[in-house]
């Protein structure tokens, strides 16, 4: 209620401002809630403010708070003018940037599937070649223990040949001991 009566005195403060700055016959009217009018004269007033102080206005007289508020706005407009140019380029610039980034990050993706697929095909590539070391390992052992089953059997025919043949020779010698013998 108490921001409402604020508002509505600004409004009025205001608009009676506004319609008679130029005549200077205009005066501040504060309605209380018991009933009670006050009428303030466009001189008389030193500054308007509110208890929580949100809002002060002061200066000699109304016209030229009026005026300093219109100069004030004047300035602000101005500033967004001059600032308007470079916002606008700031945010074509950004905007721009923002696209070539998009692009970047587009062309970043298609290298990671790129590089994912390649990586994919390495890894079955190398599933495939592991497999084939492992089937040649198993061929090797099976070679491998073939060869020295056959070494080892080769080997006992190479000692039973040593055998027989170191027999051989015993029989031979026993057999020229006895023509040896006989001949005498």
């Amino acid at each position: 209620m108490k921001k409402t009566i604020i508002m509505s005195l600004l409004a009025a403060l205001f608009s009676v401002l506004t319609v008679s700055a130029q005549e200077n016959t205009y005066s501040i009217v504060i309605k209380m809630q018991n009933g009670t009018v006050f009428t303030i004269g466009p001189n008389e007033a030193d500054s308007i403010f509110f208890d929580e102080g949100q809002l002060k206005v002061s200066g000699q007289s109304i016209e030229k708070i009026m005026e300093k508020v219109k100069n004030d706005s004047i300035l602000m407009m101005n500033l967004f003018e001059e600032n308007k140019d470079y916002l606008d380029y700031n945010i074509a610039y950004v905007k721009k940037n923002v696209v070539e980034l998009q692009a970047q990050i587009d062309n970043l993706q298609a290298q990671v599937y790129y590089l994912n697929d390649k990586q994919q095909k390495s890894e079955d590539k190398l599933m495939l070649l592991s497999k084939d070391v492992e089937r040649n390992y198993e061929e090797m052992k099976y070679y491998t223990d073939r060869l020295e089953a056959m070494t080892k059997e080769q080997q006992d025919e190479i000692n039973q040949l040593k055998m027989a043949n170191a027999n051989l020779e015993k029989r031979i010698a026993y057999l020229e001991d006895i023509i040896n013998n006989q001949n005498q």
